[in-house]
């Protein structure tokens, strides 16, 4: 990576360490308790009195809307909003509870709109970083991580990357980052991992680079988005001497330094960085082709293998006997039916069987018969007619006696037979190994 490219440098008179860019020629800078809107030239052009820019030693304490506004934190600790044409000023955010928590820093999403502010807790001495929207409610508050352990010690700068992860410069600690949602993702204490980090203005690039100011070696770390360290942006030896707030002008692709030098109350610089960016995404043009034709050829062995299990379920559900068609309520159904046809098939069996059995008696009653009356006819015995004519007229006791018997009997195997209909129609009665269902108009097994 080349050395970055000094395009202006300004001086004014520096107390408080925050930058903010409103177009490629002019920002907003610290300037003792107030602040002063400059060019390129170092001019001031415009003042905001009631500020507190000396507070803290500065911090992140303003920040640029899409409308050229500029919201700051007031002496009051309120969150105040001044008008493009720097004659209104109004009251954003109202801080009602100062002496628990009071804002740090601030910054404006350009993804949703809203403000994201860092606030501090002097009796616990823990910070939070919360979120309002673009009406000035708030909607989310981020203070713990998943274990509930405290994220921050005292939230200084905070920004926002192209992917929503909140990025937050916590004083003598680490970089923070968080998703959108709140979620823990890493910190970065340095390069080498854990050799120690002072960290103080940060932004990040159109490619999601987090550049981040370090006190400790006074120069301007590149990570990518994921924390990983890329270079030394600017060092000491680059006519920077102690750079402590950083702002990303994102139609230029010019990064403004402020710095502190030895010789000057202070001083602002820019440096090109769209260079950079270009060679980035250069390199990283053949490695998107390369992920490109991997995800093409993945996608198209998950779908073979897809029709392969495919394939598979339908050979073993067909040695099974039943097709692997349709859902599984079609292969219920089906089970279902072929059990309904072993069980009409058994009791057909047992019909043919029971035919076979009567046929088989009734054949032999008949032989038994036929031989009966061929040793009565051998033996030459005939019936006295007294015998036939009292066979043939029953007394009238016994004839009234045996229908009464037999209508009882005909009418207690009737009220039977009614008892049971009625009870093997009702629905879910047990009738021949299995239930009536009403309302599928079948008997299930």
């Amino acid at each position: 990576m080349s050395p970055p490219e000094l395009l202006h440098s300004l001086t004014v008179t520096v107390v408080g360490r925050c930058i903010s860019c409103v177009t490629s020629d002019r920002v907003w800078v610290s300037d003792g308790n107030k602040l002063i809107l400059t060019d390129t030239t170092g001019v001031p052009l415009h003042r905001v009195k009631n500020s507190w820019s000396g507070l803290y030693g500065g911090n992140g304490l303003h920040t640029v809307n899409s409308e050229s506004e500029l919201i700051y934190i007031g002496r009051n600790y309120n969150i105040n909003k001044l008008s493009k044409d720097m004659k209104t000023t109004t009251t954003f955010i109202e801080t009602t509870d100062y002496s628990t928590w009071e804002p740090r820093c601030v910054y404006w999403s350009p993804s949703t709109g809203g403000l994201l502010v860092g606030m501090y807790n002097y009796r616990t001495e823990t910070g939070k970083v919360t979120r309002y929207n673009q009406s000035g409610q708030l909607t989310q508050t981020i203070q713990h991580d998943n274990t509930g352990r405290g994220l921050y010690s005292i939230p200084i700068y905070i920004t926002e990357n192209n992917n929503g992860d909140v990025v937050v410069s916590d004083s003598y600690s680490a970089v923070v980052v968080t998703e959108c949602g709140g979620r823990h993702r890493f910190s970065y204490t340095g390069h080498p991992s854990g050799s120690g980090l002072w960290p103080r203005g940060i932004c990040t690039d159109a490619l999601s680079h987090i550049l981040v100011c370090d006190g400790t070696t006074k120069t301007v770390q590149m990570l990518d988005k994921d924390g990983q360290f890329l270079s030394h942006l600017l060092t000491e030896s680059q006519e920077m001497d102690g750079p402590c707030s950083l702002s990303y002008d994102v139609n230029t692709h010019c990064l403004w330094v402020a710095s502190l030098d030895n010789n000057k109350n202070g001083h602002d610089m820019s440096e090109n960085h769209a260079d950079q960016e270009n060679r980035h995404l250069e390199a990283r043009a053949p490695w998107a082709k390369e992920r490109l034709s991997l995800q093409l050829a993945l996608n198209q062995m998950e779908q073979e293998l897809d029709q392969c299990r495919a394939d598979l379920r339908v050979e073993r559900d067909q040695r099974s006997g039943i097709a692997g068609v349709g859902t599984e309520r079609d292969r219920d159904r089906i089970q279902r039916l072929y059990g309904k046809y072993l069980w009409a098939d058994s009791y057909r069996k047992a019909l043919v069987y029971q035919k076979k059995y009567l046929l088989l008696l009734l054949g032999g009653f008949q032989d038994c018969e036929q031989t009966t009356l061929a040793l009565i006819s051998r033996m030459g015995v005939y019936p006295f007619p007294e015998d036939l004519q009292r066979g043939t007229r029953p007394c009238r006791l016994v004839t009234t006696c045996r229908s009464a018997a037999r209508v009882v009997v005909a009418i207690t195997r009737m009220r039977y037979l009614v008892r049971n209909w009625k009870r093997a129609t009702r629905v879910g009665s047990p009738l021949m190994g299995g239930t009536v269902d009403l309302q599928q108009g079948e008997l299930v097994t």
